[in-house]
């Protein structure tokens, strides 16, 4: 029997640039235990943050500057990230945030 890892979108999809946005709503708002985000990058590279809270900033990581729960994606790049539900997004350019399950 193989294991089914496809993506499964649960929620509505979501573009994020530079200000910050709630995917799918609060975690108490958990529609089917949604635990993978796809994240697609739009019109730049560019980096890609996530927290807890609204304060959260997207800030590209420098030598002896570390930038927690940020990744860095080109042009039309897709990723499927396990990031907690209920996470804040924020981009320095714009990406597609879709919440769902699965997804490698």
């Amino acid at each position: 029997m193989s294991v089914d890892t496809t993506f499964k979108p649960i929620g509505a999809t979501y573009t994020v640039s530079t200000s910050a946005i709630q995917v799918g709503g609060s975690p108490q708002s958990n529609p089917g235990g949604i635990s993978t985000y796809r994240v697609r990058s739009l019109t730049a590279n560019g980096y890609i943050s996530w927290g807890s809270t609204s304060a959260v900033t997207a800030t590209a990581p420098a030598v002896g500057s570390p930038q927690m729960n940020t990744m860095g994606m080109t042009t039309n790049q897709v990723e499927h990230f396990e990031i907690p539900y209920g996470s804040w997004f924020i981009g320095t350019a714009a990406f597609e945030v879709t919440p769902g399950i699965g997804g490698t």
